[in-house]
């Protein structure tokens, strides 16, 4: 339910966003929100890595740590974010760091098959992530003036950067709906353990 929650807030954050229902540089409730998803993913991951650890070899390990110590860096600069401004940064760097593990879990739980049909998901999740991050990077840092010249180029720039600016937003929605659908495959999981258990054979 934690992952499931964490996804549907963070692609809800984005939609608003694109919505341009207010300013970007006003705050809301929505940005308050916003603070708990970090830590409804870290609550989703360790369930998702509690049910699945018996079956990971060292990559799984290594992913899950990678994306644990990515999360834990993302939620405290989410938190402390608000008073603390350059702590702000901690966040969009746990996040590169979360998706790294992600893949690495991914290719891991695809080895173990620990999802069933689910377990494409969570390498899924890191490549989705890790092109939001890259291109939130080239729209934001480059974008605008990567093609800037004295020929008048720069509006060509502008309008690259507009392109990857949506095409960051609908990435993070699929990251969040990615969330939303692992929170769902471990619960339908759990019911089909919870039929297949001794105590229900007749």
């Amino acid at each position: 339910m934690a992952a499931v929650l964490g996804g549907v807030l963070f692609s809800g954050k984005i939609l608003w966003e694109m919505a341009d229902i207010v300013p970007l540089s006003a705050t809301d409730i929505t940005d308050t929100l916003f603070f708990g998803v970090p830590l409804l993913w870290l609550a989703g991951l360790s369930g998702f890595y509690a049910r699945c650890t018996e079956r990971y070899g060292p990559l799984g390990n290594t992913g899950f740590m990678v994306s644990l110590g990515g999360l834990a860096v993302g939620t405290i600069g989410s938190l402390i974010g608000v008073w603390i401004e350059p702590l702000r940064l901690a966040y969009w760097l746990g996040f590169r760091f979360l998706c790294l593990g992600l893949v690495l879990l991914g290719i891991a739980t695809i080895g173990a098959r620990a999802l069933h049909g689910w377990s494409v998901l969570p390498l899924v999740l890191g490549l989705l992530g890790l092109g939001r991050a890259f291109f939130m990077f080239f729209a934001v840092t480059r974008g605008a003036t990567l093609f800037e010249a004295p020929e008048g180029q720069g509006e060509l720039g502008s309008l690259l950067a507009s392109w990857a600016g949506n095409l960051t937003s609908v990435l993070g929605v699929l990251f969040g709906i990615g969330w939303a659908l692992l929170g769902y495959a471990l619960w339908v999981g759990k019911l089909e353990e919870i039929e297949r258990s001794p105590a229900r054979v007749r």
